[in-house]
């Protein structure tokens, strides 16, 4: 569920389950996506940046070796590629 609000930006949802302990790295199966790879790629940063304040990882590597910041870049998505960046993404992983 954690990767799903994050994928459509309900950003309250999201918050509710991350208060309730959610875990930020629990993988979706088919891809090992987390919920930053989701936010990242849709361009949801304030999804990012709570994702973040919780301690999600920035530099998860999903099943194909790609990272949220991967991803940003991929979707063209340039300004989650600064603030994935300013939150400590590795760009040569």
């Amino acid at each position: 569920m954690l990767y799903q609000s994050a994928g459509y930006n309900k950003l309250n949802v999201l918050r509710g389950l991350l208060e309730e302990g959610a875990n930020t790295e629990l993988t979706e199966p088919e891809y090992g996506d987390v919920p930053l790879h989701a936010a990242a790629a849709m361009g949801f940063g304030n999804v990012i940046d709570e994702l973040h304040a919780y301690g999600a990882d920035v530099n998860p590597l999903n099943k194909k070796g790609m990272t949220p910041l991967y991803l940003a870049a991929f979707s063209g998505r340039a300004n989650m590629v600064k603030r994935l960046l300013t939150k400590g993404a590795i760009p040569d992983l």
